[in-house]
């Protein structure tokens, strides 16, 4: 892929120019429309697929079927952090450039707004820039230089020249994901358990279970439960799903409130999901939303 000098000043991500340049702190990208990219998934998880007795092959993908990245989050643009959302039809992913109209509930759940691996590839046009830019700005992709937190990447983009990735040169992470999870207290495991949708209701009697599950999980899918049970985000979400769960906040009205005392704070969109919407802000240090998770931890600790 050519690669475009630096440019100066403060570029737009969003902002259509004659050249259709990707703008990152690191590296710039020109993109050519006519092309297609490859983003690929790192590793594998060949330990777990059956193979042919006699050639020794796997018979299945070595990649799981799918893998759904984040579509929205928080990346360090210019030293300075900035919420981004990809929404299919818009020319920019940044959040404040998305206000004039901004997008409807039905336009954020759309379905072409999500970031889906299969069998380990996806592939994007280039015509489709914000959705190059939307995997290329997020922590989990390895050509992100500056990233928010330091977490095993996930993806690459393929890029001219280099030679795809073998499955079987690829280490298998299936071990150390599942040390991982056995290693680790239940307590721990709450929330990543949370996000891979394990029941974790009644966890001081089910704790066993849930962390027998958990592993099951870590195995089928070591690159998504390292990423996340590393996540700072993850535990941060767990307790505001936990906050709602148990009535302590709410956002049915559209505004968060605390149930309590009736205490407005900062408003939510009600039609999508509000712990995701709260532990953004908190990983984007937004001050309300600090001090909330603040509070929260010493009420459910």
């Amino acid at each position: 892929m050519e690669v475009a000098e630096k440019k100066r000043g403060n570029p737009s991500f969003g902002r259509k120019a004659e050249s259709d340049v990707l703008e990152m702190d690191e590296p710039t990208f020109k993109i050519d429309s006519k092309k297609v990219y490859q983003f690929q998934l790192i590793k594998t998880h060949e330990r777990l697929k059956p193979v042919d007795n006699k050639t020794g092959r796997s018979i299945e993908s070595l990649y799981p079927p799918y893998y759904i990245c984040p579509n929205e989050g928080v990346a360090l643009h210019e030293g300075e952090m900035r919420r981004w959302r990809f929404v299919y039809g818009y020319p920019s992913i940044w959040v404040d450039e998305q206000q004039n109209p901004e997008p409807t509930s039905l336009q954020v759940a759309d379905p072409r707004n999500d970031l889906i691996f299969e069998e380990g590839n996806l592939f994007v046009r280039g015509s489709e820039k914000t959705k190059i830019q939307a995997l290329m700005i997020q922590d989990l992709c390895q050509d992100q230089k500056n990233q928010v937190f330091p977490v095993p990447t996930v993806f690459r983009l393929i890029k001219e020249g280099e030679t795809l990735v073998k499955a079987s040169e690829i280490n298998d992470q299936a071990f150390e994901a599942e040390t991982a999870a056995r290693n680790a207290s239940i307590e721990e495991l709450l929330p990543v358990a949370m996000l891979f949708g394990i029941n974790v209701d009644n966890a001081e009697k089910r704790g066993e279970q849930i962390k027998k599950e958990v592993i099951l999980k870590a195995r089928q899918l070591p690159d998504a439960f390292l990423a996340n049970f590393v996540s700072p985000k993850t535990s941060i979400k767990y307790l505001i799903t936990k906050a709602l769960n148990k009535n302590i906040i709410s956002g049915a009205s559209g505004q968060l409130i605390m149930v309590e005392t009736e205490k407005v704070l900062f408003p939510v969109n009600k039609d999508s999901d509000i712990a995701e919407q709260v532990a953004t802000l908190v990983m984007g240090n937004d001050e309300q939303a600090s001090l909330l998770y603040t509070q929260l931890k010493k009420v459910l600790s």
